[in-house]
């Protein structure tokens, strides 16, 4: 592979990887607001936000497994 080609794919997964924070983020926001009215789907729906939460924030630099 040549330098510009991993340049890129190291930065499509940390952009890939930014959208999928941002969004699981806003849907743990989303799932506090309802939760008033669907409890047990939003508790469900936030345990996963959270786990994808926790599994970017542990899983490294974008790139680091080569």
């Amino acid at each position: 592979m040549s330098p510009t080609s991993t340049r890129h794919h190291t930065t499509s997964r940390a952009v890939a990887g930014g959208l999928t924070y941002f969004a699981a983020v806003m849907l743990l926001i989303a799932n506090v607001l309802s939760l008033p009215y669907h409890p047990l789907w939003s508790l469900v729906v936030m345990a996963l936000c959270a786990f994808v939460i926790w599994g970017l924030c542990t899983s490294g630099p974008a790139g680091a497994g080569k």
